[in-house]
Order: C-alpha cells, then structure tokens, then sequence
C-alpha cells in the first residue's frame, strides 16, 4: 500500500492498494483523538485498488487511515488542510 496523495489533501485523497489475490480491505478512519470517523469495506479481484477518499465535510486536521485485510493491518497519516 501506498502513501496517499496528495499528502496534505483538501478535500480529497487516494491511496493505492494491492492485495495479494482476490479479497477484502476494511477501511476505517480515525481523527486524532481515535474517534473512529469513517468506516468501509472494500473489495478486489486482486488487481490494484485505488481508495478515493474526500474529507470535504470534515475539519482540518490529522487522520490516521486503518487498512486491515487478509489478517494484515496498515496505518497511514494523512493531514487535511482547509
């Protein structure tokens, strides 16, 4: 998985994801203070996946975007500046 970018992002974001086969990611977001905020499931044919994300109702600030699938758990930190 991927950084995503743009890194800072206002209002939107992506992520690039790849699975190893078919399968599916659920995506939760949280704001700092570990609230979770957002939360979805995915799912692929094992080709790469790409996470859209807009933040546009959403406060300037850092979110931690939680990836867990296929018992694999990846964290990244994504700013949103308005």
């Amino acid at each position: 998985m991927s950084q995503n970018f743009p890194n800072p992002f206002n209002p939107s974001t992506s992520f690039k994801i790849n699975l190893l086969g078919a399968g599916v990611c659920d995506v939760k977001i949280y704001d700092i203070s570990g609230k979770q905020i957002h939360g979805e499931i995915l799912t692929t044919d094992g080709s790469e996946l790409v996470y859209n994300f807009n933040g546009g109702e959403m406060a300037s600030g850092v979110y931690f975007f939680k990836f867990s699938s296929n018992n694999n758990v990846i964290v990244k930190k994504a700013i949103l500046i308005k």
